[in-house]
């Protein structure tokens, strides 16, 4: 399954590379995968796009092919997937951000708004959300293009802790083991606690500017920056 920048959703067949179905109109450019969610009855997938209505959209998957659930306008652009989240033990909720630097959680099942909160600068939000805690504490924790990375709570959108890079942070955070780590255009990488704390810091940054999310493997990250480099860092 791939979204195209005319708005199109594409399904295909993974061993024979046939198109099994195509929607030509989701509401504009898609530009983030889609979130494929699998339960043991059904797979859905939500899309979302970069119209100025900033829509997404839920897709039920078929065997050999799509039906359109629902779809709701956001009236922001989103550049993000979606993240899957708890809100309580009996709601699953999609969370997001928007170029307008809103926070939204919306319910899987029908699209309806459970919250939507500002983040203190209003800056544009370009990636996915991380997870962290457990389902009673869980948090979503977001990146935005003033360098600050905001957690709030995934079940009422209350902020938790905000910490400031320098440079913007337009790939998502990533965890390794207890920590959070977070890379920027300024080629700053910074380990945080759980709790927001600094933990670490690299002590020169990286001659390239960051835009992607650090991958993290068997205890050492990777990141990829914009001066043709891939580094391998100990953090």
């Amino acid at each position: 399954m791939t979204g195209g920048y005319d708005g199109s959703l594409t399904y295909f067949d993974a061993l024979s590379g046939d198109e099994l179905e195509y929607f030509s109109d989701l509401g504009g450019a898609i530009h983030a995968s889609p979130t494929i969610v699998c339960s043991a009855h059904d797979v859905k997938a939500f899309v979302t796009s970069a119209t100025w209505a900033g829509k997404v959209s839920c897709v039920q998957v078929h065997r050999s092919s799509m039906t359109k659930l629902w779809s709701v306008d956001i009236w922001s652009p989103i550049y993000c997937s979606p993240t899957v989240c708890n809100v309580d033990r009996n709601r699953t909720a999609l969370s997001f951000g928007g170029i307008d630097g809103v926070v939204r959680c919306i319910d899987v099942r029908d699209g309806s708004e459970i919250f939507r909160v500002k983040t203190k600068s209003l800056k544009p939000i370009f990636s996915r959300c991380i997870r962290i805690g457990s389902a009673a504490t869980e948090s979503i924790v977001f990146g935005s293009h003033d360098g600050s990375i905001t957690c709030f709570s995934a079940k009422n959108g209350s902020i938790r802790w905000i910490y400031k890079m320098s440079g913007s942070v337009l790939g998502a955070p990533c965890v390794v083991g207890e920590r959070i780590v977070v890379a920027s255009t300024a080629g700053n990488v910074v380990a945080l606690t759980m709790a927001g704390e600094v933990e670490k810091i690299i002590s020169k940054p990286l001659d390239g500017e960051i835009f992607s999310t650090p991958s993290a493997i068997d205890g050492s990250l990777y990141v990829g920056a914009r001066d043709d480099h891939l580094y391998k860092l100990w953090i």
